[in-house]
């Protein structure tokens, strides 16, 4: 709600309050409560974190109120938002099928494949994420304009994958350059071991190459729910888990789990190129290769470090 009234800071900032309460939560309690201190501390985080949206809602003059009005416009909007749902629950799928046939291979596989896949999430959470957010609004307006050629609609995306795109050819080449040290600073530590670090550097550096496509197909994802067409990106998640499941296999017994990532990156090329070729049929010539102006690309990072 808060994104869609134009506001995007106070929902990030808001999100730290979970990290923080498990750490601290840690450093109190974890001689006492064991394990179970990580889910405590994430559960009063999650919590402080709706108060702090609910009191930011207020504010901003949002009020929820406690009625079920089943009237035409919910039922429509169930119609759009299933799809969404089906397709979010269907890509939750993608990692589990890489844990699957991770645990068919070497000891050790399923947590490097795994530590690998938090560097890899941070992207997506700091990259993909925050620039559909802030992408989507406008998308969704542009949408719905009267122009048979989605002149602005194309001229937005545009901006957001040039954009997300240079920022995460960055992150890559940071992650294949210097995935090794990373991984030793942030995990080799205890039982985690010099072997551990080196096999979990050798997957990130598989998922590394992927990270392009799979932001371009984020934002492509986004632009089909402005459209209304959410049902294409719900059978884009279906076909992107049976290809990982199937190149998971292949890879797998070739490379064991650096194979795993690049099937992983491999598919998401796929998906990327089909949901591309999809979009063009949908509103035509994308103009993608076309620089964005300049005041647009600045316009864009005033309003993303504003929030």
């Amino acid at each position: 709600m808060l994104n869609a009234e134009g506001q995007f800071g106070w929902p990030a900032y808001a999100g730290l309050l979970v990290p923080l309460c498990m750490a601290l939560l840690t450093l109190l309690f974890s001689h006492a409560w064991g394990i179970a201190v990580l889910c405590v501390g994430m559960l009063v985080g999650t919590g402080l974190q709706l108060l702090a949206v609910v009191l930011r809602l207020t504010r901003a003059r949002l009020r929820y109120h406690f009625v079920l009005d089943l009237d035409a416009s919910l039922r429509q909007l169930w119609q759009v938002a299933w799809p969404v749902l089906m397709g979010a629950l269907i890509l939750q799928g993608g990692s589990l099928v890489d844990q699957i046939f991770a645990s068919t291979l070497v000891a050790g596989s399923i947590s490097a494949c795994a530590y690998a896949l938090k560097l890899v999430s941070l992207m997506i959470g700091v990259l993909f994420v925050s620039v559909g957010r802030a992408a989507f609004p406008h998308l969704a307006r542009q949408a719905n304009l009267v122009d048979p050629e989605f002149r602005a609609f194309k001229e937005t995306l545009r901006l957001a994958l040039w954009s997300v795109t240079l920022c995460t050819l960055t992150c890559s080449l940071a992650l294949l350059l210097l995935g090794r040290p990373l991984v030793r600073l942030l995990f080799q530590h205890g039982a985690f071991t010099s072997t551990q670090a080196q096999t979990t550097a050798l997957i990130l550096s598989g998922f590394a190459p992927g990270l392009i496509p799979m932001a371009a197909g984020f934002l492509l994802t986004r632009a089909f729910n402005a459209l209304g067409e959410t049902r294409i990106p719900m059978l884009m998640a279906l076909v992107s888990v049976m290809a990982n499941a199937l190149l998971d296999a292949l890879f797998a017994r070739l490379w064991q789990g650096p194979g795993i990532a690049l099937a992983t990156s491999a598919v998401s090329l796929l998906v990327t190129l089909l949901l591309l070729w999809l979009l063009r049929r949908r509103i035509g010539h994308l103009g993608l290769w076309q620089v964005p102006a300049k005041y647009a690309l600045w316009r864009l990072t005033r309003a993303l470090l504003a929030g």
